[in-house]
């Protein structure tokens, strides 16, 4: 994954990625990159404005061997030459690391070191990261260091940073030669669990706080914050997510560090807080199990208005270490006396959750696998209340010292005497991937789909002899990891699979999938899927809240393969590549030179096959046109009236302008490149947004690459500019902002 994007502070073509494998760089705006450090889970990068070349990053976190903070001064070169920078710094830590900077001359760096109170975690560096002070009383993560924390420096008092792990603080330091500070804890009613600090770069006393509660802000330099997020749907949301039998209103569901929610078919309520987990309804609707992290299962006997009890205790702090963070829950369909919840052992409960087994730790020794190996995901079969389904993690974080207990490959049982252990391994050639989810068919239970995580191989199975064998049915799939699996309610032909890129179907039982995500924003994370009693399908996701769609009807957009765009001897090609089409109406192509407002240049009718269709438009209006970048989407159309669109693509049109603009935003001067084909003159002249001439200057180029740079703006006011380039008698125009 992608922990931290940054633009280079003197050329916005070039964006950095901070990635699970490393660093990576792209110049040209995204569309290519590059890796130019190889370490394991890169946190966060810092660039020097005033030197680009000197870049430092944090790397690791957990059990990292190479963890720690890097730097380079070669950042511009195609392969840069790292170092360990060890000076001041923490010899070891069991956290992730963020950074933030104010200029070149001061850096800090929260370090999550561990839950212990008295370590330091915040360290400042005065010449950009060679070497660092370790400041007092700035411990902050506390047991968060792993998972969230950030630190800001106010760019009006560089003396002072706003941090935060679990709450939030301000830290006030004056000297930079010593590791003197105070710690004020600020924002009490701000959510736990701090994500992201930031200052508004054009009021400081403004202060904005990403965490597991959404969004804060704060118009007063952090003395008071208030919560923002009216229109903000950023519910977090487990599976399992649970819809009643009978009435499609009622739903109810687990949330990252905001509890369980239930919904009556107009409002969302709180049952209870904490970490909410997997919800069932049982299928009479009365009996409802909503759990927390660690195993904790609450139980209502009256739906989900009613009382909720605890019936199986939490095992945090004390032996978490055995269940995944959230258990999984299943009740059976046939029997809804015989519940399931499995740690790295199976509980049973054969009164309607009222009573389970194997609940304390100390005495729970009836593994699925072994100790330490924990369940995350489990079914039932719909027709033996004892034939169950479960999947293993080999990972699991060591409630003494947070190391990682690791142990073997992930692994899938069956069983059809759930309390006799161990149980048999099923996983036969399945790849090393953690399943994440089951789908029993309905009417026979050793029909089997499964989906897994991870990347690198397919990522949906069925197997028709309860496990013996596996067939891949993920062919044409994204290769992102899958969470979801479900069967329609009505006709078992059709599968839905939940993914990080939202939703796929297929009318054929995996023998052909069709993208269906019309009606999700971009990068839905997919954690759950479910039926309603009226037969919609609810997509529960990580990030974004519920949706709710109608059963595949075959009026289905179609899945777009590419649709991408060269341009090639002044001529835009813009090529669009489909599959499955049915019931489409036609494809209208959209062109914009701003990237926000569009208009339609062409429109072709859908051909309405089966297999792949290409569609390509030659776009030859951009030869004389002085734009730099075309923007083109492509707006499918059904038969009927629906409508969504495809991505952006944007195209650069070379030679257009030879002027490229390599300090924007800029300071003190402009600097330019400016390509000629031959000999001859320059002129640049720049304009505030009134039109009124600020500075004019004349140069005489080379044929080639000439470096310029148009001096003495300090003194202008920050905001936007526009730069005129006359060349060879040909004018252009471009924005370049002052900071």
């Amino acid at each position: 994954g992608i922990q931290m994007l940054e633009f280079d502070p003197s050329d916005n073509n070039i964006i950095y990625a901070c990635a699970t494998d490393g660093l990576y760089r792209s110049a040209d705006a995204g569309s290519s990159w590059s890796k130019i450090l190889s370490k394991t889970y890169v946190t966060d990068i810092a660039i020097n404005p005033s030197n680009t070349n000197q870049i430092v990053v944090g790397v690791g976190n957990m059990v990292n061997a190479d963890k720690g903070i890097y730097r380079c001064v070669d950042g511009s070169s195609a392969t840069p030459s790292w170092t360990k920078i060890t000076s001041g710094l923490p010899a070891s830590f069991n956290g992730f690391i963020r950074l933030d900077n104010v200029g070149s001359t001061r850096l800090v760096a929260s370090i999550g070191r561990n839950d212990n109170s008295a370590l330091n975690e915040i360290y400042m560096s005065t010449n950009f990261g060679s070497s660092w002070i370790e400041k007092s009383s700035s411990h902050h993560c506390q047991y968060q260091y792993w998972f969230s924390h950030d630190v800001a420096i106010n760019p009006s008092n560089l003396n002072q940073f706003v941090m935060g792990g679990v709450s939030l603080y301000r830290y006030t330091s004056s000297s930079t030669t010593s590791g003197k500070g105070t710690k004020t804890t600020i924002g009490s009613n701000v959510h736990s669990d701090i994500h992201d600090v930031e200052f508004d770069p054009r009021n400081n006393n403004v202060i904005y706080i990403a965490c597991d509660g959404g969004v804060y802000k704060s118009t007063n330099g952090g003395t008071s914050f208030s919560s923002i997020n009216n229109g903000l749907a950023a519910t977090q949301f487990y599976a399992s997510f649970a819809t009643h039998p009978t009435d499609p209103t009622i739903m109810i569901g687990g949330l990252q560090d905001n509890g369980v929610i239930r919904y009556n078919g107009s409002t969302w309520s709180t049952v209870f807080g904490g970490d909410g987990g997997p919800c069932f309804i049982s299928p009479n609707g009365t009996t409802v199990l909503a759990s927390n992290d660690a195993k904790t299962v609450r139980r209502s006997t009256t739906g989900v208005t009613g009382s909720f009890s605890t019936v199986m205790s939490s095992w945090a702090f004390v032996a978490d270490d055995r269940t995944a963070f959230m258990a999984p829950v299943a009740i059976s369909k046939s029997n809804p006396n015989y519940m399931y919840c499995a740690s790295d052992n199976i509980h049973i409960s054969t009164n309607a959750g009222a009573t389970w087994t194997n609940t304390s730790y100390t005495s729970a020794t009836s593994y699925i696998e072994q100790q330490h190996k924990t369940g995350i995901a489990l079914a039932v079969s719909p027709l033996d209340q004892n034939k169950i389904y479960v999947s293993t993690s080999p990972f699991a974080q060591n409630t003494t010292n947070d190391y990682l207990w690791v142990n073997g490959q992930p692994n899938v049982f069956k069983s059809t005497n759930p309390s006799s252990v161990p149980y048999p391994s099923i996983k036969g050639t399945l790849p090393d991937r953690f399943v994440m989810d089951f789908a029993i068919s309905p009417a026979n239970d050793d029909s089997v789909f499964v989906v897994l995580g991870g990347f690198g191989t397919s990522h949906i199975y069925v197997t028709g002899d309860g496990g013996s064998n596996w067939t891949n049915i993920g062919a044409g799939l994204p290769d992102v990891p899958f969470n979801a699996i479900l069967i329609d309610p009505v006709d078992p032909q059709v599968l839905y699979a939940g993914c990080d890129f939202g939703v796929y179907v297929s009318p054929d039982r995996g023998n052909t999938w069709i993208d269906y995500n019309n009606g999700f924003w971009d990068a839905t994370l997919v954690m759950d899927l479910q039926a309603t009693a009226d037969n919609k399908i609810i997509a529960a996701t990580h990030g974004k809240g519920v949706f709710k769609s109608d059963r595949y009807s075959g009026l289905t957009a179609p899945v777009v393969v590419t649709f991408t765009g060269f341009n090639a001897n002044g001529i835009n090609t813009l090529e669009l590549t489909s599959q499955h089409e049915t019931d489409l109406k036609y494809y209208e192509l959209e062109k914009s030179t701003d990237g926000v407002h569009f208009t339609t240049i062409a429109r072709d009718a859908a051909s309405n096959h089966g297999y792949i269709n290409r569609y390509t438009h030659l776009d030859n209006t951009v030869i004389n046109n002085s734009t730099t970048y075309y923007y083109y989407r492509t707006k499918i159309v059904n038969k009927n009236g629906s409508s969504h669109y495809t991505q952006v693509v944007a195209l650069e049109v070379p030679g257009q302008k030879p002027v490229r603009v390599i300090t924007n935003p800029f300071h003190q001067q402009i600097k330019l490149e400016v390509n000629l084909a031959t000999a001859g003159n320059i002129e640049l002249a720049l304009y505030n947004n009134m039109g009124q001439l600020i500075k004019k200057q004349s140069f005489r180029g080379s044929d080639g690459l000439n470096i310029l740079s148009l001096d003495g703006l300090n003194d202008l006011s920050k905001g936007i500019y526009i730069l005129e380039s006359l060349i060879d008698k040909k004018r252009s125009s471009q924005q370049v902002m002052k900071n």
